[in-house]
């Protein structure tokens, strides 16, 4: 997860908006896979935005969420 996590970062850092919306796509799939749906609906709402609207103030506010679902993961996990 915390690769992903800065891979999508780093993509808002650039203001990437394809890299952004792939890096959502890839976490929020490997997220449903391992069983994280808050973390893969808060990745769809991240590409929705990429595609469509460009509001990096409200993907901010998505990464933000992002963040602590990923915390909380790798919490109940170690």
């Amino acid at each position: 997860l915390p690769a992903y996590y800065k891979k999508i970062v780093k993509a808002v850092e650039k203001s990437d908006w394809l890299r952004l919306r792939d890096e959502a796509h890839v976490l929020r799939g490997a997220s449903s896979n391992y069983g994280y749906p808050g973390i893969a609906s808060i990745c769809t709402l991240i590409e929705e935005e990429a595609e469509q609207t460009k509001d990096m103030e409200q993907v901010r506010r998505y990464i933000q969420s992002l963040e602590t679902l990923c915390e909380r993961a790798l919490q109940v996990n170690y």
